[in-house]
């Protein structure tokens, strides 16, 4: 089949010698974009989401005509496997909550009864799909914060936990048109008016990123959650002098005057900062609360050369181990 001779890849079919239908062969020379769509839809293992951000003409519309015509038919609840529905601004609103109730109900976890769902820009916020198995951008957009929101829709926490692990993952395609080699006499643009979208596009994201990253590392809780939030970018989370931290008298953080604060340079990132690697060891420790309070025994990471003791799962500096006679105090088992 199309799966064990292709490899499910599209454009190997594509550039394949074999002969194509008549039918293929017409939707490919009117929309190569949209018979993809529809084809990669067709084989998905689970269920699919389309987006666009126009409904009638080139958008929705005219991608519910090349579903059609691959089997899929509009979803009822008769028990069609290949069934498509929509969530956009045409569609009332009781409607549209109908629609994703059913379309992440657990009896269609791989599509069983509707397997393709059809989004516009008034679904890039507040709604959250479930076992979303392939995502279809179909055109780009001015700002690539909404791009990025959309295919949040189908990838968020805890979204895929009804399927087994090897089946969680999520493919996502992102078309744009692109001009032929040899261009029309009367074409003076090289660039299509999609990559000039995605080209403004990825300017303006650079710009953003640019200090979202200062942002980033100069979090308060920047070091809490790393795990999450540099699960696709990594980044050096901001952090004072470690003897400055674990000092009895710490000092502000910053000068309400930004000429001020700007000569009190220190930190990550300052002109005479530097960082180093050390060697640590794993102990077991309590917190002094007072003189004959502590907390509970837990784990940290000791850096015996200066004393100082650093959280285990963060490798934040939170304290120093109390010296006795030049020996760390131990407490009676």
């Amino acid at each position: 089949g199309f799966s064990q001779k292709f490899n499910n890849d599209f454009s190997v079919y594509c550039e394949s010698t074999k002969k194509k239908s008549t039918l293929f062969t017409e939707m490919y020379n009117c929309s190569p974009k949209m018979t993809a769509i529809a084809f990669l839809s067709f084989i998905s293992p689970g269920k699919v989401m389309i987006y666009s951000n126009y409904v009638v003409m080139e958008g929705i519309d005219m991608m519910k005509i090349y579903l059609n015509l691959v089997g899929f038919n509009r979803y009822t609840k008769s028990k069609d496997y290949h069934g498509y529905c929509e969530y956009h601004g045409r569609i009332k609103f009781e409607d549209r909550v109908l629609v994703k109730n059913m379309f992440n109900d657990k009896n269609n976890i791989r599509g069983e009864k509707c397997k393709v769902i059809l989004l516009s820009p008034s679904a890039t916020e507040g709604i959250q799909l479930r076992d979303i198995r392939q995502e279809h951008i179909m055109e780009p957009y001015w700002t690539e914060v909404r791009i990025q929101q959309v295919i949040g829709r189908g990838i968020r926490q805890c979204s895929h936990k009804d399927l087994p692990l090897n089946e969680r993952i999520v493919n996502v395609y992102r078309y744009k048109v692109v001009k032929p080699n040899k261009l029309d006499e009367d074409d003076i643009e090289k660039a299509s008016t999609d990559e000039q979208i995605e080209d403004m596009a990825k300017a303006k994201d650079n710009l953003i990123q640019s200090f979202l990253s200062s942002m980033k590392e100069a979090a308060v809780d920047c070091d809490l959650f790393k795990a999450h939030n540099m699960m696709t970018q990594s980044y050096k989370c901001f952090r004072f002098p470690e003897n400055t931290v674990v000092d009895k008298n710490i000092g502000p953080a910053y000068k309400d005057d930004i000429k001020e604060d700007m000569k009190f340079d220190s930190g990550l990132h300052a002109y005479n900062s530097s960082v180093k690697r050390i060697r640590v060891v794993s102990i077991k420790a309590v917190h002094k609360i007072s003189d004959n309070s502590y907390s509970k025994v837990e784990k940290y990471w000791y850096h015996a050369a200066n004393g100082i003791v650093y959280d285990y799962e963060t490798f934040f500096p939170v304290g120093k181990i109390e010296i006795i006679n030049n020996i760390p105090n131990k407490m009676d088992k």
